[in-house]
């Protein structure tokens, strides 16, 4: 118990230095400027975060609560405390409010401070308060629970009062007492900005970039946590080993708030018009897809193969089709795609972006998974994590009452293994300095046309002769390409040597060659015909 506490207080105390709590930085410098009364402000994050972490979420459930009537409460405060930092008089009341004599009452609004603070506090936790947290989701909250919560409340707070000093001492210095009003009112925009994410769920998206684009150090800050004498501890804590693992996945499956309803598609295939609300009781995975994308493609054996062992069980997919060009609005292209893949489970048509706008979605592919609650648990951007997937389905189910195999799907193993990127050739994407007008000596990921061509923003059109060349490093090489009159051909030469003619009957991807391992080459499509519309090369 004390070696859990005392690593746990070590984690609590490097944590301010984590990038998922950058978001609420303006709170924090904002209460520093502000003068809240640190004492006061700090004790008041260590109780609501430990109450927070052990408590709130049983309370909710006990009282059936909307679960994001903490959160809303929450934003509205710190939209307060924003407009006191921004407006003259609301924050002249305040100073006068948290200056006093010292009497317990007039520490309240800086005890209010650090307890919101505490409520919407969500780092990036290693193992052990994952491992609290998971238990006390289940209910069962114990002295040892209680302690390692208590110590890492301790330690972030320790940290939060290194901060709140360095901003003093700056409020101090000549050159912010010049600029401190602006400054201040800087901070109070910021801060009811941050209101405005954490209301809006918009703050687990922040973190998520936050994430993913900083240095691989600001990630790791929890390594520490992974120490043999700390696991052997939270194993004995947790019952085992493997617990840890469901503590992991526990962990990863937090609430992000209600999941937009899939109102705005244009057409159902595989089933009439569905909703979320009609689907409660049911998990529910929304994978946002298109069927000229290599990157959705190769996801779909593994959408086919969770839908084939979990339809049963209560699992919905629903594939929402955002075209990417122009022909895959048509509803017979998609419907012939959906037939080519054999993908049998639930598709809509999203021409108009409407679901895809409603998810604040950004890419290709991407899937939401909806609990049984409709709100959304887990989310995943682009290809890969299929085993840390399939999991999250499995625990989201079990939450249903279903009785799920825990096995994971097997399905054939990939390797992207490719130094070429996708390449769009219509003029609003293309890269012009990529495009050269010598074929036969292009360097890495550049391409040239010959011939005569039509430009449009989306694609080139071809005319009879016309040639396409591309050096890449890739496994495989694929263009989608689509005719404007039937029957028409590529031949497809690599380094110069015909290996292939592609009949261009329908719109889509083509793969124009394939090799054992990712190897340099130079790819030349001829036309011989013309009347086919390039859009963009893929690789594998």
């Amino acid at each position: 118990m004390l070696i859990l506490a005392v690593f746990a207080f070590l984690a609590g105390v490097v944590t301010v230095l984590s990038p998922c709590i950058l978001p609420l930085a303006p709170v924090i410098f904002g209460a520093g400027i502000s003068r809240s009364r640190p004492f006061a402000l700090l004790f008041g994050f260590v109780v609501s975060f430990t109450i927070a972490t052990l408590f709130l979420g049983t309370l909710v459930a006990s009282l059936h609560l909307d679960s994001n009537l903490v959160r809303y409460l929450a934003a509205a405060f710190i939209v307060a405390f924003g407009f006191v930092l921004l407006i003259p008089r609301l924050y002249a009341i305040w100073e006068r409010a948290t200056s006093g004599t010292g009497s317990l009452h007039l520490s309240g609004n800086s005890f209010l401070v650090g307890a919101t603070l505490g409520l919407v506090w969500t780092p990036c936790v290693g193992p052990i308060l994952a491992a609290v947290i998971a238990a006390a989701a289940t209910g069962h909250t114990t002295a040892t629970g209680f302690l390692v919560t208590a110590a890492y409340a301790a330690g972030t707070a320790l940290s939060l009062s290194a901060v709140l000093f360095l901003v003093r001492r700056g409020v101090e210095l000549t050159w912010f007492k010049k600029h401190g009003r602006i400054i201040q009112q800087g901070f109070g925009t910021l801060t009811i900005a941050t209101a405005i994410l954490v209301a809006g769920n918009g703050y687990n998206r922040f973190q998520g970039f936050l994430l993913s684009h900083l240095p691989a150090w600001s990630t790791n800050l929890t390594s520490l946590e992974t120490a043999p004498i700390v696991r052997q501890n939270l194993s004995a804590m947790t019952g085992g080993p493997n617990m840890l693992q469901t503590i992991s996945d526990a962990l990863s499956l937090r609430d992000q708030g209600s999941a937009p309803e899939l109102t705005g598609g244009t057409n159902w295939l595989n089933s009439p018009p569905l909703t979320l609300q009609t689907l409660r009781g049911k998990v529910v995975l929304v994978d946002f897809w298109t069927y000229s994308c290599v990157n959705c493609i190769r996801t779909l054996p593994y959408l086919k193969a969770w839908y084939t062992k979990y339809k049963d069980e209560g699992l919905v997919i629903i594939g929402v089709h955002s075209p990417e060009f122009a022909f895959e609005h048509d509803l017979n292209n998609v419907s012939q795609a959906v037939k080519d893949f054999s993908v049998t489970y639930p598709v809509v048509l999203d021409n108009n972006f409407s679901i895809w706008n409603a998810y604040h979605n950004q890419y290709w592919p991407a899937k939401y998974l909806v609990d049984k609650n409709g709100h959304i648990r887990y989310v995943h951007f682009g290809e890969g994590s299929y085993a840390e997937e399939e999991h999250a389905i499995q625990i989201l189910l079990k939450e249903t009452g279903q009785a799920v195999d825990t096995s994971t799907v097997s399905v054939p193993s990939y390797i992207v293994n490719t130094q070429s990127p996708e390449t769009y050739l219509g003029s609003a994407r293309r890269d012009d300095s990529m495009v050269f007008s010598d074929p036969s000596s292009l360097p890495l990921n550049g391409f040239a046309f010959t011939g005569t061509w039509s430009d449009t923003p989306e694609y080139r059109e071809a005319d009879s002769g016309a040639t396409l060349s591309f050096h890449f490093l890739a496994k495989s090489v694929n263009l989608v390409m689509a005719p404007t009159k039937s029957g028409k051909k590529a031949v497809i030469a690599i380094d110069g040597k015909v290996v292939n003619t592609v009949s261009i009957d329908k719109d889509q991807l083509y793969n124009l060659a394939t090799f054992a391992s990712a190897e340099d080459h130079t790819v030349t499509i001829t036309f011989p015909d013309g009347n086919v519309q390039v859009y963009a090369f893929t690789f594998g």
